[in-house]
């Protein structure tokens, strides 16, 4: 009988099934939810970066020479030893390229059309340096001149090319080439005069800094018509026509003189020819020699 009043008067303990399902395998749920949002937070960081990546300054794929320069040395180290070791009598005196000599402060152009050569100017080039973008850096990655002659950035663009300029005239250079603007037209906000502002902003630093420097801008070079199509890339061949068109027409009054190569690169349709680039924007180093011949010939001619 006692038993049954102390019992009396105490709450009846009843535990709820779901609750007691909870309690049993809720640190799971809490475990899996963590997992869950961390794969996602992964997710979009990951997404993010990639979409970063794409956009960034120049499409790093044409531009940055770990994945382009050096990707295309590794495609044609054979090919470019070949032509250089054993050039033809028809590379050397064939399709030489003609000039239309100019006075400094005007536009000198480079006829013909593109070739392998080898190269014959260094000495032509003892005095300069060349300053730019990863096609500029692409002189001496394929030892045609010294590190210290070559003054580049792969993702430069053209309001960023001040910051080079003392670098560029620490050696007293008798000549300064510039070439850049393909990175810039990546953006694909920028028109050809602001471009063409800027390379001349730069150009009037230098002037102001060594006014015994002559300078030249080198006209950026075109793409072809597949690199210009791919998603990841907002340069158009127009724009980078427009760059040099304005470039032809103010580089006397920033005090420079242009240099036109891009028409001798292109195809008969107006883009890089295909046979002169692994990736669409970077030329493969047997393409260089002409390149700097043809500079050497017009500044010397």
């Amino acid at each position: 009988m006692s038993n049954n009043r102390e019992g009396e008067g105490r709450p009846e303990i009843r535990i709820n099934k779901k609750m007691r399902t909870w309690n049993k395998y809720r640190n799971y749920c809490f475990i899996a939810a963590g997992v869950i949002v961390v794969i996602l937070a992964v997710f979009i960081v990951v997404n993010m970066v990639t979409k970063d990546k794409d956009n960034s300054d120049v499409a790093k794929e044409p531009t940055n020479p770990n994945n382009t320069i050096s990707q295309t040395k590794e495609d044609l180290s054979n090919t470019q030893t070949t032509a250089q070791a054993e050039p033809t009598n028809e590379q050397t005196t064939t399709q030489q390229p003609t000039t239309k000599t100019g006075q400094v402060g005007g536009t000198l152009k480079v006829s013909g059309s593109v070739e392998k050569q080898d190269f014959v100017g260094a000495d032509k080039f003892k005095d300069c340096v060349f300053l730019g973008d990863s096609i500029i850096s692409g002189i001496s990655f394929y030892e045609f001149l010294p590190e210290s002659q070559v003054v580049s950035d792969d993702n430069i663009t053209s309001d960023k090319l001040e910051k080079h300029i003392d670098t560029a005239l620490s050696s007293n250079p008798s000549k300064v080439f510039i070439m850049v603007g393909l990175n810039d037209a990546n953006y694909g906000t920028r028109d050809g005069a602001t471009i063409a502002g800027f390379i001349g902003d730069t150009v009037r630093e230098i002037k102001s800094k060594s006014a015994s420097t002559s300078v030249y801008i080198l006209s950026v070079l075109p793409v072809t018509s597949a690199f210009e199509n791919r998603s990841n890339v907002s340069i158009k061949q127009s724009l980078l026509d427009e760059i040099n068109e304005s470039l032809s027409q103010n580089a006397a009054g920033y005090g420079a003189t242009f240099i036109d190569l891009a028409d001798a690169y292109k195809d008969g349709s107006g883009y890089l020819k295909t046979e002169c680039t692994g990736n669409g924007s970077n030329i493969y180093g047997e393409y260089y020699p002409f390149m700097l011949n043809s500079i050497s010939k017009l500044i010397n001619s």
